[in-house]
């Protein structure tokens, strides 16, 4: 039989799904910003014959950038609310015992 520490895997994986989730908001937030400004220049240059090429697709991509950089602060924000809450408030007489 395997003996081993249930909590210190669980530790483990937490960590992976918030470096992941970190990640793939910021790759997903990039995409998706790149892609809807390409869509709004390719459909601007064939709707309206407006040549809007490059700066459409800069816009949407810079927009995108700054959404995956809220996303991973918001996720940094609730990592933290949530490594605090399980920690538990720190009383003054249990500093002291420790000294």
């Amino acid at each position: 039989m395997l003996f081993f520490n249930k909590q210190k895997y669980s530790d483990i994986a937490d960590l992976l799904y918030v470096a992941g989730t970190i990640g793939l908001h910021m790759v997903s937030g990039t995409f998706v910003g790149f892609g809807l400004g390409w869509v709004m220049d390719h459909y601007a240059k064939k709707w309206f014959d407006w040549n809007t090429w490059p700066w459409l697709t800069m816009g949407m991509l810079a927009i995108g950038i700054a959404a995956g950089f809220r996303n991973v602060y918001l996720d940094a924000k609730r990592f933290q609310r949530r490594e605090n809450r399980d920690k538990g408030p720190e009383t003054d007489d249990s500093r002291r015992d420790q000294d």
